[in-house]
């Protein structure tokens, strides 16, 4: 049995098509919620970064876009 990946993983039936049909923009700080998915824009070098948007949780993959322009 793995520790890291729960097997019983079901499809939250998200269309991703749809959403690419929507306008999109963003600002620094918004959060948006695809699914049961969080993203943020903001800077990810920032700790704060994490506290917002991991709302004290813990994640199973993290994906950041370098450099940080700091």
């Amino acid at each position: 049995m793995s520790k890291v990946h729960d097997k019983n993983v079901k499809d939250d039936d998200f269309d991703v098509d749809s959403e690419f049909k929507k306008p999109t923009f963003g600002r620094s700080g918004d959060i948006l919620l695809p699914g049961r998915h969080r993203l943020v824009c903001c800077g990810s070098a920032l700790p704060e970064t994490y506290n917002v948007l991991m709302e004290g949780k813990k994640a199973n993959l993290v994906v950041t876009d370098p450099p940080y322009q700091c």
